[in-house]
């Protein structure tokens, strides 16, 4: 969007609000990544130790 060539209406906002809105959502994809990362980092926790039971069970 370039700010200078393109017409200005009421309803526009202005290049803070938008830079703003293009951090928050940023920020949000993020937070949204980061938390599919530790919630699979949870997971393999869980199944790494299970496997690790299993393990030495085998052993005994």
């Amino acid at each position: 969007m370039d700010f200078l060539t393109r017409p200005t209406t009421a309803f526009d906002i202005t290049k803070e609000q938008y830079i703003f809105f293009k951090l928050s959502y940023k920020l949000n994809t993020l937070e949204w990544i980061f938390g599919i990362c530790l919630n699979i980092q949870k997971d393999f926790y869980k199944y790494f130790k299970t496997m690790k039971s299993v393990n030495t069970n085998k052993k005994k």
